[in-house]
């Protein structure tokens, strides 16, 4: 009898039995992450300046980096007070493009009217107008000057 219990245990093991359970998670191809579709832009500007993508302030300080930025062409802009700088980044699937920024002084123009008219006005110790004639376009750089306005009576005064 031996002989046949071996045989029907062996016959029994040959045989398929469905097994219910958690399925064995997927291959690892499956599991690889979507390409990414940002890359981050480190801005080098002045510290403390602003950081503005695309016409728009991040919330970031220079020297610093702006995460998550779509792929494709950007503008990226740097402000410290009056002065600011621009340039274009091309910003590369889960790649970190760098903005160099050298900021330039913005600048206006300054328009002097006094009375009685005549006054000899200098800016910075440049001679602005004399007798009331201007000599040079009043194009003047952002941040403070120093602007002596003297009347022919020989009364200075200083506005700074």
């Amino acid at each position: 009898m031996t002989p046949l219990l071996l045989l029907l245990v062996g016959t029994a093991l040959a045989q398929d039995v469905p097994v219910q359970g958690t399925p064995l998670p997927a291959t690892a191809e499956a599991a690889t992450p979507p390409p990414p579709v940002s890359g981050d832009v480190f801005v080098a500007a002045p510290p403390g300046s602003s950081i503005v993508l695309d016409g728009v302030f991040t919330g970031q300080k220079a020297p610093g980096f702006v995460r998550g930025v779509p792929v494709g062409p950007h503008r990226v802009r740097a402000d410290l007070g009056c002065d600011t700088a621009s340039t274009q980044v091309m910003v590369r699937a889960g790649a970190v493009e760098r903005a160099e920024l050298t900021l330039e002084p913005g600048s206006g123009h300054l328009s002097v009217n006094t009375d009685p008219p005549g006054a000899a006005i200098t800016i910075d110790g440049e001679p602005l107008a004399h007798q009331g004639v201007p000599l040079i376009p009043a194009h003047i750089l952002t941040g403070r000057d120093h602007v002596s306005i003297v009347v022919t009576l020989g009364i200075e005064s200083t506005l700074s």
